[in-house]
Formats: structure tokens, sequence, C-alpha cells
């Protein structure tokens, strides 16, 4: 009962409505046999649609409230599944540093090697980004650091929007 309480609320939202609607029917029927026993049809069916709209009113806001409910515990899933996907994903991202001016050696046609790992590993042979200016951006696809001239990373990826 207390372990979906979306699916609880919406479920008791549905009952209060059946159990609105019949107490309408009933009250219409026992208004509708008059004294002499006659039966009022027009009275009768006053009832039965104003009941089902009566009951209907009443008993939606707690189905939309279970609803609300059920969503907000979807997300909140949802949320913490890729929290924990993306700090998995930004574990396994290489290292790398960028290096000072000063300690840089000039590139011939414009283009340098990637810059050593911060625990001195050596980069994989034949990987370059264009000489750097000012930045950098790590590509999402294979977390190299790219100059922020660089639009396209050697693995084919672009540069993400929000880096202009």
């Amino acid at each position: 009962m207390f372990e979906n309480p979306g699916k609880t609320l919406k479920t008791l939202g549905k009952i209060a409505f059946l159990i609105g609607w019949i107490a309408c029917l009933a009250e219409g029927w026992y208004l509708s046999a008059g004294e002499k026993g006659e039966f009022k049809i027009w009275l009768f069916l006053a009832f039965l649609i104003g009941g089902f709209i009566v009951a209907y009113l009443s008993s939606i806001g707690i189905v939309a409230f279970g609803e609300l409910v059920e969503n907000s515990q979807t997300i909140k899933e949802e949320l913490q599944k890729m929290t924990v996907e993306k700090k998995q994903a930004n574990d396994n991202l290489p290292t790398e540093r960028i290096l000072p001016l000063s300690q840089r050696t000039p590139a011939s046609s414009g283009t340098s090697k990637v810059l050593p790992t911060q625990n001195n590993q050596q980069p994989p042979t034949g990987i370059t980004v264009k000489k750097a200016t000012s930045g950098t951006w790590r590509c999402d696809s294979c977390g190299l650091l790219n100059d922020m001239s660089v639009e396209v990373c050697q693995c084919g990826t672009k540069k993400p929007w929000y880096f202009g």
C-alpha cells in the first residue's frame, strides 16, 4: 500500500468515482419514484448525468495527484540512473592536461601532439590536435582534450554547441 503511493491514490480516486456515481444513481432512483408511485424519468436522467459529472470532477483531483506522484518517482529513478552513468563515464575519461606555453614545443604545420596525462603516461601515437590558442574542450566520445579553435575532434565528433 505504501510502496507505490501514486498507484494507490489513482485506485482510490477511481473507487471514489464509482461510489459517488452509484450513490447518485440510488438517490436519483429514490427521488424519481415519487410519492404516488409514478416514476419521473427526467429526474432520474438528471441524476444519472449530473451524478456522473459530479463524481468525475470530485475524483479527478485525487487521480491527477496520483499520476503526479508516479511521474515524480519515475523522474527521480531516471535521474539517479543518469547520475550513476555519468559518474562512471567521467571516471573512465583520460586525465590529459594542458602544458604551459613555456613548456610547449613548436609544431610543424600548425599541429601539436596530444598533451601527456597527469600520471606521465604517453598518449597514443598519431593523434594530433590543432595548435592551442586559448581554452580547450573535451570530446564527449573519446575524451580527447582539444583546443577551442578545433571544430571537429580526431575521432570525428563535432565540438558541442555550448562551446560556441
